[in-house]
């Protein structure tokens, strides 16, 4: 039997179409191409976002950099932030959760 490694992400269809919002309605505006790509329904990044604010307490770990100020490019925290969702480096997570051994504890 195939193992099903997917995520039933039609639960968080609202927050998506929340979050595709938000670029165009942004003042600065993003650049069309900007928006295209981050809206791509193939793309990750929205939908990893959608998904992680439809579940509340959900934490995205990136290591992209903020860039509010860019029109060219949307990063991932700060289209996070802008729905609420959490984002931390893998930095931030190792030093609060890998005490010199790599061993993750909570």
């Amino acid at each position: 039997m195939k193992a099903d490694f997917s995520l039933n992400c039609l639960p968080s269809v609202a927050k998506w179409q929340q979050l595709a919002n938000w670029p165009v309605s942004r003042v600065p505006a993003f650049q069309a191409t900007a928006q295209d790509k981050f809206l791509n329904a193939r793309s990750a990044d929205a939908w990893l976002i959608a998904f992680a604010a439809h579940h509340p307490g959900y934490v995205i770990v990136t290591n992209e950099q903020s860039a509010p100020e860019s029109r060219k490019a949307i990063k991932l925290p700060d289209a996070a932030a802008a729905v609420g969702v959490v984002t931390m480096s893998s930095f931030d997570v190792l030093s609060r959760h890998a005490f010199g051994d790599f061993l993750f504890k909570t």
